[in-house]
């Protein structure tokens, strides 16, 4: 509907209101232009692209409701008729017949009546749709009320639940607070009651649990502080008894102390002297091992150095063959320039013969006159171009006979480098057979310091056995001179700990009669 308002009736109205000015003018003079013409039919292509629009806007329409919509679509259909038969109008009275005939006031009468058809469409379907806008209006204020209404109920219905949950809230926490205030004087003797079904009550339950479990714990601390008074008790008698039997221990320990001292000092120095002769072994065998990885290294690059001569041999080869090949190339690029040299002399005898004609046909040109003028210029490019094919040819061939000399060098050149590749060749076979040798040589030298070496480790992995035996004997002597220490020490410490242990039982002893005094102030219910 608002696609039907807003743009097809207007365009339709728009358009033919044009063609009937146009076409009214183009009646009365008799005469129809190109440009006249192709506007008519600009227009007319826009007004029924129009009318097809407006039909298919009916069509949705009657789609939708045509009992409502009657009038409107009854209308509709007429001012559609009204426009297509003044379209045809137009293109059988003015744009496709050859003599223009009909009367200006004919064909204004048709487009004026196309127009009002058209105008009372767009006022009946302006109406309609104001008082589809006015019924969807009323529709959107009544919803907008009713969604007020409920949502005012349902503010009071919090409201109401607010403050009876806030009262129960209240109660509750006064009934937690008095109850807290008593356990915080030492009275849990009395469980918490609460007149509620929400999660306070679950906290109350949990309240209780928690006022069980702190009356079975005061419960076992006052039957565990009057133990540890008895125990405390105890304990510092047998701390007194055992203090006197430590002092008797570590008079003992004492003497037995300094007889292993002697025995650590005799086995330390005997250890010295094995330390130094195996480190002395050591350091022959290291050596002679170092000596053999050196003999291992130098074997392994003379076999690189091996290798190395005999990819350089392949290499050689590799030089000498692509030489050959080179010389090859290089004969044929002689042969090549030869050939070139021949076909500049052909150019060469081509463009003087062009000079020739050239002349000739300047000469003719002379004796033709005026009629020969265009021939003459003629003529005297094709000189140009002989003269300048000419130089050209000259300069080809100058820079064919410096190609020729320097193809003459190269050849010269790769018979030397030849030359040098063979006695290269030679040389390196040479180096090959001397580097066999080395390698011979070293391999045998090699293996003799391999028997020394081996030899060397054995006296060290010996001699490392019988300082190891003596470091064992001297460590027990340590051992045992640390722990005779140790233990004269450990008495020590152990009797100023039985000392300790008999003041902290007095200590003890006193803190559970106080902390029996305390616990007995705590109301508690009886458990059993």
């Amino acid at each position: 509907m608002m696609k039907l308002i807003v743009q097809e009736l207007p365009d339709l109205i728009e358009g033919s209101a044009v063609i009937r000015g146009r076409g009214n003018g183009v009646l009365a003079s008799k005469t129809l232009t190109n440009d006249i013409k192709l506007q008519l039919l600009l227009e007319s292509t826009k007004s029924k692209e129009a009318l097809a629009n407006l039909n298919k806007s009916l069509t949705k329409i009657a789609d939708l409701n045509s009992s409502a919509y009657g009038e409107l679509l009854k209308k509709g259909e007429q001012a559609s008729q009204d426009i297509q038969h003044f379209l045809g109008l137009l293109d059988q009275e003015i744009l496709n017949k050859q003599e223009i005939s009909m009367e200006p006031d004919a064909f204004f009468t048709e487009g004026t009546t196309a127009i009002e058809s058209a105008a009372e469409v767009f006022q009946l379907a302006t109406v309609q749709l104001d008082q589809v806008l006015q019924a969807r209006l009323n529709d959107a204020i009544a919803t907008r009320n009713i969604t007020l209404g409920i949502t005012a109920a349902v503010l009071i219905l919090v409201a109401i639940f607010y403050v009876a949950f806030y009262r129960n809230v209240m109660e509750t926490v006064n009934v937690l607070k008095e109850r807290a205030e008593a356990m915080a004087k030492g009275d849990f003797s009395q469980d918490i009651v609460l007149h509620t079904k929400d999660e306070l009550q679950l906290v109350g339950i949990a309240f209780n649990e928690m006022q069980k479990s702190m009356n079975r714990v005061l419960s076992n601390n006052q039957k565990i502080a009057a133990t540890t008074f008895q125990a405390s008790r105890q304990l510092s008698d047998i701390a007194h008894e055992s203090t006197m039997t430590m002092q008797q221990v570590a008079a003992s320990v004492q003497g037995v102390s300094e007889g292993t001292n002697s025995q650590k000092r005799a086995t330390s120095e005997t250890a010295t002297t094995m330390n130094e002769m195996s480190v002395g072994v050591l350091r022959i065998a290291e050596a002679a091992s170092e000596v053999a990885n050196l003999a291992l290294r130098a074997n392994e690059h003379a076999e690189h150095g091996n290798q190395q001569l005999v990819e350089t041999v392949n290499q050689m080869a590799s030089i000498k063959k692509t030489q050959v090949e080179s010389s090859q190339i290089v004969a044929k690029l002689d042969e090549h320039s030869v050939n070139i040299g021949r076909i500049i002399d052909a150019i060469m005898e081509v463009a003087n013969q062009t000079k020739l004609l050239a002349l000739n046909a300047n000469i003719e040109a002379a004796r033709a006159g005026e009629h020969g003028r265009g021939f003459a210029v003629v003529a005297q490019e094709v000189g140009k171009l002989a003269e300048e094919t000419s130089k050209s040819g000259e300069s080809i061939s100058e820079l064919l006979n410096v190609i020729r000399s320097l193809i003459g060098e190269t050849v010269s050149a790769m018979d030397s480098m030849q030359t040098e590749t063979n006695l290269g060749m030679e040389s390196i076979e040479r180096s090959k057979v001397a580097i066999n040798r080395i390698l011979h040589d070293i391999k045998l030298v090699s293996e003799q310091i391999q028997e020394v070496s081996a030899t060397s480790e054995e006296m060290s992995a010996e001699m490392e056995e019988i300082t190891a035996s003596i470091e064992e004997v001297s460590n027990i002597s340590h051992n045992t001179s640390d722990e005779a220490e140790t233990m004269a020490a450990a008495a020590e410490e152990q009797l100023a700990s039985m000392e300790q242990i008999q003041s902290s039982a007095n200590e003890l002893k006193n803190m559970s009669q106080e902390l029996s005094d305390d616990l007995s102030k705590f109301i508690l219910r009886d458990l059993t």
